[in-house]
């Protein structure tokens, strides 16, 4: 039976995770993880990557890049921001475009408002078309975070008792995982595997064995693109390479 692969180039946070080849955990459940955050023993479910990832990473942020960045975002000036974690503060533009859209409702109203943006909402849809190269931006959905956004976009994979999800690389974030894990339990299909990545990066190789080689039919293959902790940014162009030059009978 064809195998169908869909690549999910998420931007989400990382997690540490230790060198080994594969992992695949049905033990792990939304109590237990909550259970290790609690009391701090992340290191017990989650996985470390080489540091080599982590250095490579960061010198592609030169000082001016850097200071262009921080520039960008009006709080920098008087903080360093050490907590932000998924609530980052906004740059100015888009302080500027959330206060001047509120102004608007407060005099016309919201759907007038709605109405009056509507050439600026579409132009979200065709950027972020652009951005990930999609064929139409009715391909994109926008939500509130990106959790919801890979919740919503990983419960509408079909699976079967023979079906599984596949995890790119080592920095899957938690939630990405428990939503992975809850369809999968759903659908009465296998439990997802977790690669975890090579000191050079994403291991391509083991991802390629488990798809065209597996015991099982791979679904989607997911990918945390640049995980928020740590300066680690997965090679989705290699990923999404490798998935397009799968054999035809995949």
């Amino acid at each position: 039976k064809s195998k169908r692969c869909h690549l999910l180039n998420l931007l989400t946070h990382t997690h540490h995770t230790q060198d080994t080849s594969t992992f695949v955990p049905p033990q792990i459940t939304t109590k237990r993880l909550r259970g290790a955050i609690r009391n701090d023993q992340s290191h017990a479910i989650c996985y470390a990557l080489p540091m080599r990832l982590f250095s490579a990473a960061a010198a592609a942020f030169t000082a001016e890049r850097l200071a262009a960045l921080r520039s960008a975002v009006p709080s920098t000036n008087n903080h360093i921001h050490m907590n932000a974690a998924g609530a980052s503060p906004s740059t100015a533009a888009v302080i500027n475009a959330i206060t001047s859209h509120l102004h608007l409702e407060s005099a016309e109203g919201g759907y007038a408002a709605a109405a009056q943006a509507a050439d600026v909402t579409e132009e979200v849809y065709k950027s972020v078309t652009r951005l990930i190269s999609a064929s139409s931006p009715k391909e994109i959905a926008l939500h509130d975070s990106s959790t919801t956004s890979f919740t919503f976009g990983i419960h509408s994979v079909p699976l079967h008792n023979s079906s599984i999800f596949v995890s790119a690389s080592s920095t899957e974030y938690a939630s990405n995982s428990i939503a992975m894990l809850k369809h999968s339990a759903s659908c009465g299909a296998p439990p997802p595997r977790f690669l975890l990545n090579t000191p050079e990066g994403l291991d391509l190789k083991r991802l390629y064995d488990v798809i065209v080689d597996g015991p099982h039919e791979v679904s989607a293959v997911v990918l945390t693109h640049a995980p928020t902790n740590g300066g680690v940014v997965n090679d989705a162009v290699a990923l999404g390479k490798m998935l397009r030059d799968l054999p035809p009978n995949v």
